[in-house]
């Protein structure tokens, strides 16, 4: 036999089990149960070299009494011995204390009762004291919110020099602006187009400054949305709170970006009422009649429209007000269903006050006693008064479908529901790249077999991020078909393919578009173009793909003699980052034309002059003082003062 219970709460917990009226053998059993989730840490984000730093944590709800461990790794890669914890204070915070000896970035890992805290990364940024270096601050370093402008601030404590921003999102690069300012400091601005970590680099005079490259977390807040126990759309009121009865509400937030949904209730005289948070839902009970305030976060970040408030009333007012009148109903389920497939359907009495639904399904018409019940029925409570309803019907035909609230039936009960015969749209063979991957501006296709499902009707629609694609399916006249698709943008797509109205297995399948290639982007440098000493020579240089699209990076190089061979590595495993090498073996003109899926990258073709003697070199960048044929190129922005 197995026994499963779900904790709401962190805590040390005795779990008694019986058999025959007697305790079995080792009961009562002491369980501790942990949730990392509630772990907060504090700690300064900037220390100094040789001076302790603390860090606090503190453990409320998430299991004070299980082991702590802290693990300190330095800016190159050790760990930090020794990490002292000190004496729990008044406060209860648990402190640990350590002293870095080295400049950069400390990463902080804690471990609570062996479980790893999530929400990181933790860092310390460890400066040497009494060095006046550049510095960058502000809140586009931390954080920034999607099509939002923010922006940051660069010191350079008066010094002279070249400044090199440049901000990666996850598959693109943000642009940015560079104002200086009366003060001596610039100001640098950008919008991020897309959530997630961002990557921001901030150089003077080819040098990263302290904490380069910072991690700003990107996050979408307008797409977080309460789906279940919230107040209606464009209000902040919550209903249906009832005094001693738990009320949850439930959050969508897949768009919004990575971080963890947080909430905290205020009671009707400032008390805080205990929340109990799972996944991205989070149930409170109120205990006192009274206005309730309760206020959201994700990623740690307020939700827009601050508070939301609720009325909680007691179990006797919350019953005389039941109105069955108030009660929606959406979903195809009250309408069709299909032979043992799930159909389902929402009941939402967030209006209609104290009251439970009642629902049971039947046949229209009955051929003998007793064969009236046609499926059974489960409602499972979402919260907030609202529910979901599901049943597998087992026979085709029409079915009568029964709703009550508080006892009494709806509005329109009994609901006539269609259900039809079993679905031929699971005999369709779908097959194809194109069904899962594509690049914008190019076909995108696959085929879709329909031979084994009979005369039917087949439909096919894609959507992107923000914009639909076009998709044109082609018959072969033998019941196969060709869809094509051209999407308007790239991202992930949702590729939707029916049958009778039905999707065929595998939808909706998840289509990736790749940028079309842009070789503008492309960034070429280092002494491999540029002009040099043939004993001397050094022929590397790095071609940086990074953020110019899907596309296939040629190299082809012509010395005095003809063509070169050219060596081509890519400098980390999955990296967008190519070196080239070739080998010249006599002076003289030296072309390189370097071309991203067809088209030169800027500055190609290269011309590099390779001399026997640094003289010659000398007397030709005298009479071409522009330097090396073509050039480099950045996609940073770079000021010269």
């Amino acid at each position: 036999m197995e026994v499963s219970f779900l904790p709401e709460e962190a805590g040390q917990y005795n779990l008694e089990l019986m058999y025959a009226g007697r305790q079995v053998r080792g009961s009562p059993f002491s369980l501790l149960i942990l949730d990392p989730s509630r772990v907060r840490l504090a700690y300064d984000a900037s220390i100094e070299v040789g001076k302790p730093t603390r860090v606090r944590v503190d453990l409320d709800g998430a299991g004070e009494s299980a082991p702590l461990a802290l693990q300190v790794t330095s800016p190159s890669g050790r760990e930090v011995s020794p990490v002292r914890e000190l004496p729990e204070g008044s406060t209860g915070e648990r402190q640990f204390e350590y002293t870095p000896e080295e400049a950069g970035r400390y990463q902080l890992d804690l471990k609570l009762g062996g479980l790893v805290v999530d929400g990181g990364p933790y860092v310390q940024e460890a400066s040497q004291p009494g060095l006046e270096t550049t510095t960058a601050y502000g809140e586009g370093l931390t954080a920034a919110q999607l099509q939002r402008p923010t922006h940051f601030f660069v010191d350079p404590k008066g010094q002279k020099g070249d400044l090199f921003v440049q901000v990666d999102g996850p598959t693109s690069i943000s642009a940015c602006n560079i104002e200086p300012q009366a003060n001596g400091h610039y100001r640098v601005s950008y919008t991020p187009e897309e959530v997630g970590h961002y990557s921001v680099q901030v150089h003077w005079n080819g040098r990263a400054v302290h904490g380069s490259p910072f991690s700003p977390l990107v996050l979408d807040l307008g797409a977080v949305r309460c789906v279940s126990g919230g107040p209606p759309p464009g209000q902040q009121a919550i209903p249906g709170l009832v005094v001693g009865r738990q009320h949850r509400m439930v959050y969508e937030t897949a768009m919004a970006g990575p971080g963890r949904l947080s909430a905290e209730v205020e009671g009707p005289r400032g008390e805080s009422v205990s929340c109990v948070m799972r996944g991205d839902s989070f149930a409170f009970t109120p205990v006192a009649p009274g206005e309730h305030a309760v206020r959201v976060r994700f990623g740690d970040r307020p939700l827009p429209g601050g508070a939301m408030r609720g009325i909680a009333e007691t179990e006797a007012v919350a019953a005389t007000a039941a109105d069955h009148t108030k009660v929606i109903l959406s979903g195809r389920g009250l309408k069709e269903a299909r032979v043992n497939e799930e159909a389902a359907f929402l009941i939402d009495g967030s209006q209609a006050g104290r009251g439970q639904p009642a629902v049971r399904l039947s046949m229209a018409s009955v051929t003998a006693p007793g064969d009236s019940h046609a499926a059974d029925v489960e409602v499972q409570r979402l919260g907030g008064e609202k529910y979901k309803c599901t049943y597998r019907p087992q026979r085709p035909g029409q079915h009568l479908l029964h709703i009550s609230w508080a006892e009494r039936p709806l509005r329109g009960s009994p609901f006539h529901v269609t259900v039809h015969g079993p679905s031929e749209a699971s005999r369709i063979v779908c097959s194809g790249e194109g069904l899962h991957q594509g690049v914008l501006g190019q076909e995108i296709k696959s085929l879709i077999d329909t031979r084994r499902a009979g005369p039917g009707d087949l439909t096919a629609r894609c959507v992107g991020p923000t914009k639909p694609a076009y998709c044109e399916l082609y018959d072969h006249q033998n019941n196969t078909y060709t869809l094509s698709i051209k999407p308007q943008e790239s991202g992930k797509h949702e590729l939707i393919i029916e049958y009778n109205g039905d999707q065929v297995p595998g939808s909706p399948f998840n289509l990736r578009v790749a940028a079309a290639p842009d070789a503008s982007r492309v960034h070429v440098y280092g002494p491999g173009v540029e002009h040099g000493v043939l004993d001397t020579f050094q022929s590397r240089f790095v071609c940086e793909t990074k953020g110019a699209g899907a596309g296939q990076l040629t190299v082809r190089i012509r010395g005095p003699r003809g063509a070169f061979r050219v060596e081509m590595e890519r400098e980390y495993q999955k990296d967008r980052t190519i070196i080239c090498r070739y080998d010249p073996s006599e002076p003289g003109e030296y072309q390189l034309h370097i071309k991203w899926s067809g088209s030169h990258v800027p500055g190609s073709p290269f011309v590099v002059n390779i001399f026997k003697t640094a003289a010659e070199l000398a007397a030709y960048l005298e009479r071409h003082p522009q330097g090396a044929g073509g050039g480099g190129h950045s996609n940073g922005a770079i000021f010269d003062f």
